[in-house]
């Protein structure tokens, strides 16, 4: 038994113990958010994570290559793509936590953990109810004794470490690389695409609002617990629809930014061409000049008569 804080006389770890590791990704979580956001505010790294997307030459951002010369448009498309990076770390670390640290798993129901018992997992069995989360009611459950389903239905918490292994640590490195480069580079195709179409925009309001609505519907009616069975399918399924609004938003901003620089470029053709058209007259003969000619023709042939 490792039991330091806490009474259980079943499991390796009392459930208090456990919490203070899930404390622990908590702390890790906003440590990196920390980091990145001094980073962020101390360095350009805005044009190395999206290439594409974000350029400075000459002391001027560029946003797909077009100047952003307002400065309050230039602070929301850095605030969107910060949320962006917040929401893609908060999804990798949860990622490596479950895999290669402490790997949690929910049931809810009334049958009795069989199948997480052999894995050696240390279980907690709680009421279902939401005062659980205030009075912290968990029961170990042994293991050991003859199996017996639970009378009422209950939230079975099973939770194990994860054996190191250098191998399996690498492959979910590889893997939460993969997931990172993916979420960027899809926020740049998709924020490119939605700046250029109106349609796209609203489809992707439509299913942001309809990811989100679902998700509020099957947590109040008790299905999200069926298959949100552990901290990481939690904050997957939360990223989802902030991944949605973060890119509504920021194609909304590029839409703009493509209006204004067709306004401006607009405006300066009109004031070249009115500029040419200004010198192309001053070069054309006034009446007076024309007057002035026919006069001098005149005498010419009267002089030569």
């Amino acid at each position: 038994m490792g039991v330091i804080f806490g009474d259980s006389a079943v499991t390796r770890f009392s459930y208090i113990e456990y919490q203070a590791l899930m404390m622990c990704l908590a702390g890790t979580i906003c440590t990196g958010l920390l980091a990145i956001e001094l980073t962020l505010n101390r360095m350009q790294v805005l044009p190395l994570l999206f290439p594409g997307m974000f350029c400075i030459r000459d002391h001027q951002l560029y946003f797909f290559d077009l100047p952003v010369e307002d400065v309050d448009m230039g602070h929301k498309l850095h605030r969107r793509a910060k949320m962006l990076i917040r929401m893609t770390l908060c999804v990798v670390l949860s990622y490596l936590w479950q895999h290669c640290v402490l790997e949690t798993e929910q049931i809810v129901g009334t049958t009795f953990p069989h199948e997480q018992c052999n894995e050696q997992r240390d279980c907690f069995a709680s009421e279902l109810h939401y005062l659980t989360l205030v009075n912290r009611q968990h029961t170990p459950v042994d293991c050991s004794a003859p199996t017996q389903d639970f009378p009422t239905k209950v939230v079975i918490s099973c939770i194990r470490f994860v054996k190191p292994s250098t191998t399996t640590w690498l492959m979910h490195l590889a893997i939460s690389h993969s997931v990172t480069q993916l979420n960027l580079k899809s926020y740049e195709i998709l924020t490119w695409i939605g700046g250029s179409s109106s349609r796209f925009r609203r489809l992707i309001l439509v299913l942001m609002v309809v990811t989100f609505l679902l998700w509020i519907a099957l947590f109040f009616s008790g299905v999200m617990s069926e298959f949100v069975s552990s901290w990481l399918s939690f904050v997957m399924s939360m990223s989802i629809p902030t991944f949605l609004w973060t890119v509504y938003t920021s194609a909304k901003i590029f839409d703009r930014l493509q209006e204004e620089v067709a306004c401006k470029t607009h405006a300066r053709l009109e004031q070249h061409l009115q500029a040419a058209l200004a010198s192309f007259e001053s070069t054309l003969p006034t009446p007076a000049d024309l007057e002035d000619s026919a006069s001098k023709r005149r005498l010419e042939k009267t002089g030569d008569m």
